[in-house]
């Protein structure tokens, strides 16, 4: 669940970085009210995803709506389990949040203008899992 919900508040950072205003004048954006991370990903000009990483954002996409959040459905029928993730799964994961986190904190360390006359420049300093 906390890796599924890390991918997914990345990809909306990238979103939210390239259309500022899909946080403004008081609500979200409808582009940003899923949990689907293949389609917020898609919507990204800096993301970029292989067939391996859709069919790992979209087992991850899986998780936030059912086994991740409720490992117990209404009924039998509707019960999904988790699956093993492999080490090629983690490893795209790992490999997935530091490419694209890494993005993320260049373009922002460049400056963000947001809606409402926001936004600014991050520095980021020392080592991090982004950087590491």
């Amino acid at each position: 669940l906390l890796i599924g919900f890390a991918v997914e508040n990345l990809i909306k950072g990238h979103l939210i970085y390239e259309n500022p205003s899909w946080v403004g004048k008081g609500s979200l954006s409808r582009h940003l009210l899923t949990h689907d991370l293949e389609k917020l990903a898609s919507k990204s000009k800096n993301i970029e995803v292989d067939e391996d990483g859709q069919e790992f954002l979209s087992l991850l996409s899986e998780g936030l709506l059912s086994w991740a959040r409720y490992p117990c459905g209404i009924n039998f029928e509707e019960t999904k389990y988790q699956p093993e993730f492999y080490d090629e799964a983690w490893n795209y994961c790992i490999s997935f949040l530091k490419e694209n986190g890494s993005k993320l904190m260049a373009l922002l360390e460049n400056g963000w203008e947001g809606p409402h006359e926001t936004g600014g420049h991050w520095e980021f300093k020392g080592d991090n899992f982004w950087t590491k």
